[in-house]
């Protein structure tokens, strides 16, 4: 294979597949929220957006990949970051829904399907490259990450994604503390944990989390660090997602204060062992003295083996770990009962 060529295999989700479902998520709570806005800006009531305006201004144009419905450069425009935007999805009415909404608020659009693993940029530039969970969705991270840093030779990369365990298969020690805190919360607010099951994933979105454990270590092969922010997830996460019944009762006594226990148990967690960290926000600038050419060569090399081997192994990229297969049998044993969930 060339320098950027890839392979036919589809890393990609199915037509049906719907990432705006309206999930709660551990930051749809104010309180974790506010710690996340504080570990990016040092202030709990600046946002990732915010910050980016306080701290470098006005930037003018920004590339946006995996941009789904467009919200993101919506609010960058907003915020008068940006006046105009590229960007590109994979879902046809999200794109569809992104230049609807940039034309109706006046933001100079132009959005296009693309697959992120084959998008070619030719010679385009922008200040400001935003990455707001779509890395994670990225089977050729290395290639996309090298072109990234082409796009923005002379501006920013913006990072908002989840950096956690592939596909997210948690560690042993991770999920067994996901549930003993769950067992320490009010039985109203624990919900039925269920393990991330492969071939589920596999089936419906074989994308989700393909190689989120490689993006820092991509990144700093193209890019330097001038922000870096880990923001947690490795308890709240499992444990607030969809979490409805806490959500709704997220300001009475029992609420806040189960609240307040998940979060002083993630950051005692996070502060021992950074498997804890499923999230990360960061700035980055393209390195001012890029790898040599042989260097990003082996690296594309080993990124085209690595594909071509999952390609041929049904889309693993490796064996089975121990919790995956447990939940694998515990799957499997609830569909010849006939309990699985229609």
């Amino acid at each position: 294979m060339g320098e950027f060529e890839v392979s036919t295999h589809q890393v990609r989700p199915g037509e049906d597949f719907d990432y705006y479902s309206g999930s709660i998520m551990f930051n749809s709570f104010e309180c974790f929220l506010a710690r996340e806005c504080f570990l990016i800006a040092g202030d709990p009531t600046i946002g990732w957006q915010r910050f980016l305006f306080e701290k470098y201004g006005r930037l003018g144009s920004a590339f946006v990949f995996g941009c789904g419905n467009g919200w993101v450069e919506r609010g960058l425009f907003q915020a008068g970051i940006i006046d105009r935007v590229t960007g590109f999805d994979i879902m046809p009415k999200h794109v569809e829904e992104a230049n609807r909404e940039a034309e109706r608020i006046g933001l100079l659009a132009r959005y296009s399907l693309a697959d992120s693993n084959t998008f070619d940029p030719g010679d385009m530039r922008a200040n400001l490259v935003v990455n707001n969970g779509a890395m994670h969705h990225v089977a050729y991270i290395n290639r996309l990450t090298e072109l990234l840093a082409r796009i923005c030779a002379d501006g920013l990369y913006v990072g908002h994604d989840y950096t956690g365990p592939h596909r997210n298969q948690y560690s042993w020690e991770v999920w067994s503390k996901v549930i003993d805190l769950s067992l320490r919360l009010p039985d109203k607010y624990r919900l039925p944990l269920r393990y991330p099951h492969m071939k589920t994933m596999l089936a419906l979105d074989p994308s989700e989390a393909v190689h989120s454990e490689l993006q820092m270590e991509v990144l700093l092969r193209h890019f330097d660090l001038v922000r870096h922010a880990r923001l947690g997830g490795g308890l709240c996460h499992p444990l607030l997602i969809n979490n409805h019944r806490l959500y709704h009762e997220r300001h009475s006594e029992e609420g806040r204060a189960a609240l307040a226990l998940i979060m002083e148990t993630e950051e005692t967690c996070l502060s021992a062992n950074p498997d804890f960290n499923l999230f990360t926000f960061f700035v980055a600038k393209p390195k001012l003295h890029p790898a040599s050419a042989l260097e990003r060569l082996q690296w594309q090399a080993e990124e085209n083996e690595r594909e071509a081997r999952a390609a041929s192994d049904g889309g693993r990229y490796r064996r089975p770990e121990p919790l995956e297969m447990i939940y694998d049998e515990l799957a499997n044993a609830e569909y010849k009962l006939g309990l699985t969930q229609t």
